[in-house]
């Protein structure tokens, strides 16, 4: 018995230590982290399983391929032996890709958020092994990460029930806050909280650079195309202005490339000069639908060019081999420069241009002021063309051709010279988002329809039987998010283009959707969720994306009235009939519900 005992310690410490499972993954985020010392693990159940027989605690740590802040710390920091070794010896190491598990990411996010009042990525999150969220952070320097991770797996060597007990009561104090938020409200409907909404709206717009707030300037596509429609029922002079000036300083400064077409994700100013490079795809797909909106509204061509020009953009750079769209483009190119590809120096534009196109260009996108990075200039739109066209006397029609030509040749040049690394996930929920911006566009650009119907094949391609999958990675169930955006989006493209079979599957992912995630009143967002606790909400609020509940609600209202759809029909008035204390403590982030309530 003393031999056998001595075996079976023997074979213990002789046991290999846990290696990386992420070498060579489909994911190009997850791929980059498979040569770490870091024992990384996929999130699933069975990482769960293993935390929980070693009673270790859970790293998991969640970015994203475009995100310039998590290929810092995969340098800095888990390409690091020290650090791995601390996190292989005290933790069970989980990295996510937040694009394929966007409920994950959510749930850490509020998490973070509500912990330490600001989130973003890359997030890093120590879990119990049961799943409770015990504490959070994002980037930190290696020397203060390394310390963090010291000082945790020092308090869990002395002091686990307590820190399991920590965990616990921060879970049921965020629980509390949700239903508390859930609980129903004084409006009659969530269409009574239209003047609350335009109120907000307005309290937080910039009078003076557009968009919303005084820092970086995000998009928000849901509460400015909120605005829009809001501002259609009874016009009032001051919004349109508002509204113009936003869309304005979005197509012309830093957040639109104005040589290859496509919008960034953000500026990191409050004034639209300097954007966060990356290119990420449900930001040209909402753009895209929003600027055509806004077309037809304030009959502005220049408008409905920039919506052309950005699916444009899409088409031609983020096409993916095998159909659909990838996720993004890197904000780093190839030379592991940030905004390197969109930058250019006169050196550099007077060997690719005449020297009347070079003047032209000056004149246009402002390409003699200071440089706005150590890479150049990036191109903005200074002059319109009426008044580029006064000196030398030049119809507009010439000089819109000669910015073309100049443009195409800048575009050329950057490919042959650098290359943008590229995410290509092609997620379901995203190509969804981009297929109804076709929709919108197919009456004024027929150039760009085999590309939508491409694309709804490869979606209609995604599903199996009774299940979308999240993405071409086909490995997961589609979320409500997924669902939703491509139940829309076939039922709108079935639409404009005739195709009687986008139609029959956008009707029956509608129905689908409303059983897998609509459970006793409240909206489950994945149906596959390993953390504890029941999320289930009576709303879903907007965030960079359109809230999944307002699209289905969209989709269900484009379905027919037959007695199959009339019980969703049913859920969907309901739905918009019940106004909570969390919408009207914030309308804001439910902007597209209240918007899409009669």
């Amino acid at each position: 018995m003393l031999l056998r005992a001595v075996m079976l310690l023997l074979l213990v410490v002789a046991a290999p230590a846990q290696s990386n499972t992420l070498k060579n993954h489909p994911s190009p985020y997850l791929a980059l982290h498979g040569d770490d010392p870091v024992a990384w693990r996929e999130w699933q159940a069975s990482t769960l399983n293993l935390a929980q027989q070693q009673n270790k605690l859970l790293f998991v740590s969640v970015g994203y391929f475009s995100c310039h802040w998590c290929h810092v710390m995969q340098r800095e920091s888990f390409a690091d032996a020290a650090i791995a070794e601390q996190l292989n010896t005290h933790f069970v190491p989980v990295k996510v890709d937040r694009e394929l598990h966007p409920v994950l990411d959510k749930r850490l996010i509020d998490f973070v958020q509500a912990t330490l009042g600001r989130a973003g990525w890359p997030l890093n999150v120590i879990l119990t092994p049961e799943g409770y969220p015990l504490t959070g952070a994002t980037y930190l320097p290696k020397a203060h990460f390394n310390d963090a991770l010291r000082r945790i797996a020092q308090y869990w060597q002395s002091e686990p029930d307590r820190l399991r007990q920590d965990a616990r009561d921060m879970h049921a104090q965020m629980a509390r806050g949700a239903n508390a938020s859930d609980q129903k409200g004084t409006a009659s409907s969530l269409g009574a909280n239209r003047g609350a909404l335009l109120a907000q709206l307005q309290q937080q717009a910039d009078k003076l650079e557009g968009g919303f707030g005084q820092q970086n300037k995000f998009p928000m596509a849901m509460q400015l195309r909120s605005l829009l429609r809001l501002n259609r029922r009874e016009r009032r002079e001051d919004i349109d202005d508002y509204l113009q000036l936003t869309l304005d300083q979005m197509q012309n400064v830093g957040l639109h490339d104005q040589i290859s077409g496509g919008f960034f994700r953000y500026t990191v100013d409050p004034g639209w000069e300097t954007p966060h490079f990356e290119k990420m795809l449900y930001t040209n797909a909402l753009l895209a639908e929003l600027f055509m909106e806004a077309s037809v509204q304030y009959a502005r061509e220049d408008y409905r060019e920039t919506a052309i020009q950005t699916l444009t953009f899409v088409g031609r750079d983020m096409r993916a081999q095998g159909g659909g769209f990838i996720s993004s483009l890197s904000a780093i190119d190839d030379q592991d420069v940030e905004g390197g590809f969109y930058l250019f120096e006169q050196d550099v534009l007077r060997n690719i241009l005449t020297p009347e196109a070079l003047e032209l260009v000056n004149q246009a996108w402002g390409m003699t002021r200071p440089a706005d990075l150590e890479g150049g200039v990036l191109p903005h739109r200074v002059l319109d063309l009426t008044a580029l066209a006064q000196n030398p006397k030049r119809s507009p029609a010439e000089v819109r051709a000669a910015l073309a030509d100049a443009a195409e040749k800048l575009h050329a040049w950057r490919t042959r010279h650098r290359v943008l690394p590229r995410d290509d996930k092609r997620l379901a929920h995203w190509n969804g988002l981009l297929l109804s911006a076709f929709a919108k566009i197919y009456d004024v650009a027929p150039a760009l329809r085999e590309d939508g119907k491409g694309l709804s094949r490869f979606l209609i391609g995604l599903t199996n039987g009774d299940t979308l999958y999240r993405s071409a990675l086909r490995k997961a169930p589609a979320t409500l998010g997924g669902y939703a955006a491509v139940a829309l989006s076939l039922q709108q493209w079935g639409a404009v283009a005739g195709d009687p079979q986008a139609s029959r599957l956008g009707e029956q992912m509608t129905r689908q959707a409303w059983e897998r995630f609509f459970i006793a009143g409240g909206w489950l967002e994945s149906d596959g969720s390993l953390l504890p606790g029941d999320y289930r909400r009576k709303h879903l609020p907007d965030s960079s994306l359109p809230s999944p509940e307002s699209l289905l609600l969209e989709a269900t209202g484009l379905l027919p009235d037959t007695a199959e759809n009339r019980p969703y029909k049913i859920r969907a008035k309901a739905q918009l009939s019940l106004s909570t204390q969390g919408v009207e403590a914030n309308p804001f982030v439910y902007a597209s519900l209240i918007t899409l309530a009669p």
